[in-house]
């Protein structure tokens, strides 16, 4: 026999402490400003840098290109941002090719569920030659 744990009364969670995003930061001197913006201008370089070289190597990747993009990057950062870098250059790259291919995908799908509209030309699907155009002579009251 299986013996049931007590239900605790319902109560509503405390958020996470670091998941409050801010859009300033506050008590920055100006020294501290212009280190951040250039390290974000040398990270943005970067992340430009490594979303051009996962784009020349095309639809042909794999763990070892990632890891030598990685490399590439510590050269210039370290490990932990180089990381950070490919991760959302993968994910970036994997968002532009689903991009693309839903057009490609949503056509067949299109074809096979309004066949018949697909094949008539517009202003002769059945019911509408026969009804009068709103403002046109047939429609307007003596």
């Amino acid at each position: 026999m299986t013996i049931l744990r007590e239900i605790a009364a319902p109560f509503v969670a405390d958020p996470a402490a670091g998941v409050c995003i801010r859009t300033r930061l506050k008590g920055l001197t100006a020294a501290d400003e212009a280190v951040l913006r250039r390290v974000g201008t040398h990270l943005g370089r970067l992340a430009g840098a490594d979303l051009a070289a996962r784009v020349r190597t095309g639809l042909g990747h794999d763990e070892d290109g990632w890891a030598e993009r990685k490399r590439d990057l510590t050269v210039e950062s370290t490990a932990r941002w180089a990381g950070s870098i490919t991760k959302a250059t993968h994910d970036r790259w994997g968002l532009a090719r689903g991009a693309q291919a839903a057009p490609a995908a949503y056509c067949p799908w299109q074809e096979r569920r309004y066949p018949w509209a697909l094949t008539r030309s517009p202003g002769r699907l059945p019911g509408w030659a026969a009804r009068p155009r709103s403002g046109s002579a047939a429609t307007a009251t003596p």
